[in-house]
């Protein structure tokens, strides 16, 4: 069985037996959205085999730090990756790269290379979805139940606004090669 195998259905465990149903936005869905996201961002864009499998494996583990707690959950999350890829017997090098990887998913960070770009764009492409305002409407759900923050109308509106004036796609999604250029 693949390493990315084995972090699926391992994330997938871990969220089923220990996250707490609050998360209606930070949960397995949400993960398993996010590596269908880079792989289809991946498909057109140079990265290697080994690149590929780095932010595959850094997306099924970049939130699940929340099993414990949502703040720093980054920080979290490197912490249980690590236990995994120890585990599985993966070199210090490579886990090391996949912790950078999941820290990149910090809505505050600036990615600093293509791997780091592709990780953010893939963890925020939920922004250009067509089913923007339900997952917009379970993240405030989810906020509210875990006593992030309770949110009028006009200040959730007035928030979302402000993300998606700041939030843009990192790097360019270029259309899929059709052989005939």
């Amino acid at each position: 069985m693949s390493i990315l195998h084995k972090a699926k259905n391992y994330v997938e465990i871990l969220f089923k037996d220990k996250l707490s149903s609050v998360y209606f936005y930070h949960n397995f869905i949400h993960t398993a959205y996010t590596v269908n996201k880079a792989e289809e961002i991946m498909k057109n864009t140079p990265v290697s085999d080994d690149d590929q499998e780095k932010v595959l494996v850094a997306l099924w583990f970049h939130d699940t730090g929340y099993i414990e707690c949502a703040g720093n959950h980054e920080e979290r999350s490197v912490e249980i990756m690590k236990e995994f890829l120890h585990q599985e017997n993966y070199p210090e090098n490579y886990i090391a790269d996949v912790e950078k990887l999941i820290l990149a998913t910090k809505i505050t960070y600036e990615p600093q290379n293509l791997l780091e770009k592709i990780v953010k764009d893939a963890d925020f492409s939920h922004f250009a979805g067509h089913d923007y305002n339900d997952i917009s409407d379970a993240l405030r759900k989810e906020w509210e139940l875990t006593n992030v923050r309770c949110f009028s109308n006009d200040e959730w509106n007035a928030g979302n606004l402000d993300m998606l004036k700041t939030s843009i796609l990192i790097i360019p999604i270029m259309p899929k090669k059709t052989g005939n250029l």
